[in-house]
């Protein structure tokens, strides 16, 4: 069920307010309501009659809350049978996967504060603070083996995120000949364990022990943690999340029919869990050993930051008046190239500082054992328009 109300006055002050109530066979109680609430309150400033500064086209003050909500995966509520085969004969065992029929769904409460603004018609700039809070964190726990299951699903923690996102664009050069935009994408974020109502653990299947260096999940450390143990504590070695990240976006269109862009990535910060090195020289020979001949030192968690080069595109849109008898037939004709990944700058000592063996989720990257880097691509394009 949803409800939801919008106001606009005059497109200087925007509203909106609404709620939705959710229920679903995936919560402990599947007829309970939760509701989601949401709203906003966007004040466009330089569209009063008292505003009269001609330098700014846009000036808007804005802020909104919203919660969203997310239920266990199917198979979570109950420990469940699985087929086998004994001698021959169809039978059940008991899935190592251990029920908990009291989950309730996620939540997310997010609050946003912006401003946007505009300059001279050519410039704008938007600048983000937010603050999210995830209840109820749904995540897998390990158990000891003694208790007949390996993990179950429980929702007995709290997680806080922060961060800034600030965007800049421009139209750097308009004119007949030649027109180049460019902008600034910068953001940075941090997330908190706020509460675990379970002693500190491993995050199964996201690392190889305290002994290599894995995800720790303990209450005041960040989630994208790199834990090991050092003189018997765990400790925190490294962290994957990065101090801050840029993306640097261009697209130039010159001689009337050739477009050109790019698009540039920084990752300041953030390591990597390199165990891709550690195979490679399971000898210990390498010289990064530590004077204590312990192979599994913090050796292993290296800085991963990089400058890649994400896309870059050359076309040419053919002249209709070069088209000759073509253009009886089609509309316009487009031939270009483009690239992606074609080069990278980075320190890091592995095979590509961004893949991660488990994927890019939030307690999974940064984990790299030997998988297969960026690929770099190339395309060849024709759009024939009819």
């Amino acid at each position: 069920m949803i409800l939801q109300e919008e106001v606009n006055y005059d497109d200087k002050i925007i509203g909106t307010l609404g709620v939705r109530m959710d229920k679903s066979s995936l919560n402990g109680d599947p007829n309970k309501y939760f509701p989601f609430l949401k709203s906003s309150l966007a004040v466009n400033i330089a569209n009063f009659d008292f505003w009269t500064v001609d330098q700014v086209n846009q000036l808007k003050l804005r802020v909104a809350y919203g919660e969203t909500g997310s239920s266990a995966r199917f198979g979570s509520l109950y420990t469940v049978l699985d087929q086998t085969n004994i001698e021959g004969k169809g039978g059940v065992i008991i899935n190592p996967n251990q029920g908990t029929p009291t989950l309730e769904p996620e939540t997310s409460k997010e609050l946003e504060f912006g401003v946007d603004f505009g300059l001279f018609n050519r410039v704008g700039v938007e600048v983000s603070f937010y603050n999210r809070k995830v209840n109820n964190l749904l995540f897998d726990r390990s158990l000891p083996s003694s208790s007949g299951f390996t993990t179950e699903v429980i929702n007995q923690a709290d997680l806080e995120n922060t961060g800034v996102e600030v965007g800049i664009n421009a139209q750097v050069i308009n004119t007949s000949r030649i027109k180049w935009s460019t902008g600034v994408n910068f953001w940075t974020t941090k997330s908190t364990l706020t509460r675990l109502g379970v002693p500190p653990f491993p995050v199964p299947n996201n690392g190889f022990g305290l002994g290599l260096g894995t995800f720790y999940l303990r209450q005041g450390d960040p989630v994208t943690a790199i834990v090991q143990n050092v003189a018997g504590v765990p400790t925190i070695v490294g962290d994957t999340q990065p101090d801050f990240q840029v993306g640097f976006p261009n697209t130039v269109t010159f001689l009337n029919n050739f477009d050109f862009s790019f698009l540039l990535h920084l990752k300041k910060g953030g390591e990597n869990l390199n165990l891709t090195k550690l195979l490679t020289d399971d000898g210990g020979t390498s010289p990064e050993i530590d004077e204590r001949g312990a192979q599994y030192a913090d050796t292993w968690v290296q800085p991963a930051g990089y400058l890649r080069l994400r896309e870059i595109a050359l076309y040419y849109n053919l002249p209709s008046k070069n088209m000759g008898s073509l253009g009886n037939v089609f509309e316009s004709i487009k031939i270009g190239v483009s690239g992606r990944n074609l080069w990278t700058k980075t320190d890091y000592a592995g095979y590509d500082p961004e893949v991660s063996t488990n994927g890019s989720g939030v307690i999974s990257s940064g984990l790299d054992v030997t998988p297969y880097p960026s690929t770099k691509q190339v395309f060849f394009h024709l759009n024939l328009n009819f």
